[in-house]
Parts: C-alpha cells; sequence; structure tokens
C-alpha cells in the first residue's frame, strides 16, 4: 500500500513509470530533524516534479528543528502570547506558510508530515483528501489506545480529555493546481508548554495533548510495538523500493518516531485506495534547493 523512497544529500530517488495517468503507490520518506525552510523548500521542488508527473505521490516525514511557530493563510499573528523577537532569542523560528488554518508550532517529540499528492489522480476532491489525512491519523491512534475524533468546525483531530476537546493533531493543507502541499503535525512527546507562546489555531476554548500525556511517557515503546510491526510488515510485502538499512519488524528502532511516521503513511495510502506497483528500474533525482534561494516571509 505505501513503499519508502530514499534520501541522501543529493536528493530524493523515486521509481519513474512511462504513463503519468497510471496509479502509483504513495512513497515515503523519514528525513528526521530538519529545520522549517530546508523542509519548505524540499517540498517545492517536489511539488514542481508531482505536478510534471515525474515522482508519484510522497509523504515526507520528519521533526521540525529547530522549533517553530508558523502562521496559516488565516492568519495567526493575533495570537502570538509573546513577540517574534522573544521567541527567536528562545530558539524557536517564525515563519508565514502557504497553509491553510491559523498559528501552530512544531517542534522536537512531535512528527510533521508533508504531503505532495496529486488530486487529479484522486477525483480532484479536496475535502475527501483532507478526510484521508485525519482518518489515517485517528487510525494509528487507535492502535494506541486513543480515541480520536474530527470536528466539522476544526480541522485536525480531536481527543476528549476531561470531557474537553484537546487537539492532538493539526492538520493544515496547500494546493494549487490540484497538488498539494503541507500536511499534518501529530503530538507524540510534544510537551505541551511547548504551546504556550501562542493560542493554537486561534481556538481559545480548547486545549492541545499529545499521545505521551494521553497513556504515560512510559508507556509508548510498549504499546507500539503490537500495531508498527504490521505497518512494517505489510510496507515490505509491497515495497517497490526498499532501503538497506530498512529495520525489521523485530528491530528496536520499530519503537521510534520513524516508525509511527510510516504506520501513518501506510494509513493514507489506504484511505486513498492506493494500489502497489511493481518498480522500474530508472530513478528520478530531485536536488534540494538552498533554503535562501526561497522567498520565506521571516519574522
Amino acid at each position: 500500500m505505501c513503499s519508502e523512497g530514499r534520501f541522501t544529500s543529493n536528493g530524493l530517488t523515486a521509481p519513474a513509470t512511462e504513463n503519468r495517468g497510471e496509479r502509483r503507490p504513495l512513497m515515503w520518506t523519514w528525513l528526521g530533524p530538519i529545520s522549517y525552510a530546508e523542509a519548505l523548500a524540499l517540498q517545492r521542488s517536489m511539488w514542481q516534479a508531482r505536478y510534471r508527473g515525474e515522482i508519484p505521490d510522497w509523504l515526507l516525514l520528519l521533526e521540525h528543528v529547530p522549533p517553530v511557530v508558523t502562521f496559516g493563510r488565516d492568519g495567526g499573528a493575533e495570537n502570538l502570547k509573546i513577540p517574534p523577537h522573544v521567541l527567536k532569542e528562545r530558539g524557536v523560528e517564525v515563519y508565514e506558510a502557504e497553509r491553510g488554518g491559523n498559528v501552530t508550532y512544531h517542534g522536537p517529540g512531535q512528527i510533521v508530515g508533508y504531503a505532495i499528492i496529486d488530486l487529479r489522480e484522486h477525483g480532484r476532491d479536496i475535502l475527501k483528501f483532507l478526510r484521508a489525512v485525519e482518518e489515517s491519523l485517528i487510525s494509528v491512534l487507535a492502535k494506541l489506545g486513543i480515541a480520536g475524533h474530527v470536528d466539522p468546525e476544526h480541522p485536525g483531530v480531536w481527543v476528549d480529555v476531561d470531557g474537553k476537546p484537546s487537539k492532538i493533531a493539526a492538520v493544515g493543507i496547500s494546493i494549487r493546481r490540484w497538488v498539494t502541499m503541507h500536511g499534518f503535525s501529530l503530538n507524540v512527546t510534544t510537551d505541551e508548554e511547548d504551546f504556550d507562546p501562542i493560542i493554537p489555531c486561534g481556538i481559545r476554548d480548547r486545549g492541545v495533548t499529545s499521545v505521551a500525556a494521553l497513556i504515560g511517557r512510559d508507556v509508548p515503546s510498549r504499546t507500539l510495538s503490537p500495531a508498527v510491526p504490521r505497518a512494517a510488515s505489510r510496507r515490505a510485502a509491497s515495497s517497490p523500493v526498499s532501503r538497506t538499512d530498512s529495520p525489521s519488524p523485530s528491530d528496536p528502532r520499530l519503537l521510534s518516531l520513524e516508525a509511527l511516521g510510516a504506520s501513518i503513511a501506510c494509513e493514507l495510502a489506504r484511505y486513498l485506495s492506493l494500489t502497489p506497483r511493481k518498480a522500474r528500474p530508472q530513478e528520478v533525482r530531485l536536488s534540494i534547493p538552498e533554503a535562501g534561494e526561497e522567498s520565506l516571509a521571516a519574522r
């Protein structure tokens, strides 16, 4: 259902196809810690390649280091509790983003997923894609014993904490010419205090939570172990691209943000009804632009 793409210092490699109209598998890559500027430059490069049909649908999974506060198209500066220059002094970057939504925070312990998806191959249905992202996150949370749900008025994934809705995953998507950018963030071990400088998404009467806060910080390795190997095994059975250092289902590295991200990627592929396809030998290589080449609106 999903396949892992390779990431090297020279860029990403992916299987190519002869026919742009062919249904290709969802590829995913774990980038690990990466700055917002570098990830945005990579997204823009991949958007161009996806629009031209040079690469298949792709999900980039990562952590943002250093931490960053971003504003969406709906604004967000008014929901900052601390001036931008003070945040910068504390090591937190501030950017205006090209996605929908309001202000949000990204940082260590949080899985960020940037989806480069061509909706021309998925019925040109924006709402279906948004729901696929939310439902894939809900499915993975369910494997951890967490009951997530959606709110028609507020995108993202919510859980009830002491009878009060709290956001565990934010969703903010940008779509241009039917190809998406940006995506979601899932709070795994994120400290709730990291959100203190902002009013998340501009919503004042709701809280923020994380996987660790809900199931206990000493539990994730024990809880993830039954669910993630199944996702890894399913990936290995259908993967047209492999990586020599990919962990086996029994490998301790599966109990990591990377493994949890892999499970999310497989669920997203399922909700998008993607079918696996055998890889061709040729590859498409993407260069990663320098962050300085991008027109980022940094504050």
